[in-house]
């Protein structure tokens, strides 16, 4: 944990922690949503997101700010 309280304290440190914090709740919330409207759609298959004001999936899937590879 001090390494990342360290590295924050830069502003480049800072930006990158952000990026990734970013990135994996973007992966977290496609996930549970995605569950989440599968699940109501089978149960009432005229599930529709707008009647129920709900946020839309995403359409890409959210690209890691650094190589996973």
């Amino acid at each position: 944990m001090d390494f990342f309280k360290t590295m924050y304290k830069e502003p480049e440190g800072k930006r990158m922690i952000t990026k990734i914090g970013s990135y994996g709740f973007q992966c977290g919330q496609k996930d549970e949503r995605s569950l989440l409207y599968a699940r109501l759609q089978k149960r009432d298959p005229s599930f529709d997101l707008g009647k129920m004001k709900l946020l839309v999936l995403y359409k890409e899937e959210p690209t890691p700010p650094f190589p996973l590879q």
